[in-house]
């Protein structure tokens, strides 16, 4: 389910567009496309942080604020901005109250048993799998949040699909 966008905002200078999903849905996969398509853009995976072993949810509030400092930054300097990484909305709602951002979100969804698959095929064992879904439930999240949204379904995309529709979601702003 999307929520309905709101008029272009050409002219609005800071925004912040996340894209979000659990691992395996090829999130890091599109940042270099999307720093090729948007060079005039600053474009960070969440992951260049630093992933433990064994990701937990306090690991990705730690590294969600590591990031927010970075975009608060960039937006006081009226900078557009990409981050595609795990996020949640809740983690970021508190930022949105004294930040002149406007944020969107992109969930990239995908079916459990080809994430399962791409993350095995990674090197993922069944138990890190069954461990990372604790940080997942995207949908769930962005229903409940403040922040507007698209889905996109990567389970049968290849990354130059996903990096096509995200591009265009992005050019609408």
């Amino acid at each position: 389910m999307n929520k309905p966008c709101a008029p272009k905002l050409k002219n609005n200078l800071s925004n912040l567009f996340i894209i979000t999903g659990a691992c395996g849905t090829g999130k890091s996969s599109l940042v270099p496309g999307l720093k090729k398509h948007f060079p005039d853009f600053e474009v960070y995976d969440f992951d260049d942080y630093g992933v433990p072993e064994n990701p937990t949810v306090e690991w990705r509030r730690e590294a969600t604020l590591h990031w927010l400092e970075i975009v608060r930054d960039k937006a006081l300097r009226q900078t557009k901005t990409i981050l595609a990484g795990l996020i949640a909305p809740a983690d970021i709602q508190e930022f949105t109250r004294d930040s002149n951002l406007t944020i969107r979100f992109c969930l990239l969804d995908i079916d459990q048993e080809e994430r399962a698959f791409r993350l095995i095929k990674r090197g993922a064992t069944q138990e890190l799998i069954d461990d990372l879904e604790e940080l997942t439930d995207f949908p769930q999240w962005l229903s409940e949040s403040i922040f507007e949204y698209i889905v996109i379904d990567t389970t049968k995309l290849t990354i130059g699909e996903v990096t096509e529709k995200v591009t265009e979601w992005i050019e609408v702003f």
